[in-house]
């Protein structure tokens, strides 16, 4: 759970890949105002991440389509 904490970050990226995850779910709810908006801001500047998938109050979707090298 710890390396998954910072996603996206490439230590979990080397968690998920051999697993073949394809969508990584968030549950805002258990996230302040502040580590909500750097989540999905860190997200929008990996290329392997498309925008949401699904954005909502309490849940954000996002889909995997790729790995980094």
């Amino acid at each position: 759970m710890l390396l998954l904490a910072p996603f996206p970050s490439r230590d979990a990226f080397r968690i998920l890949e051999p697993n073949r995850v394809r969508y990584a779910v968030f549950h805002m709810n258990g996230y302040n105002t502040e580590n909500r908006n750097d989540v999905l801001a860190q997200s929008r500047g990996v290329q392997s991440l498309p925008a949401p998938a699904l954005h909502g109050r309490h849940h954000a979707a996002l889909e995997i389509v790729g790995f980094p090298p």
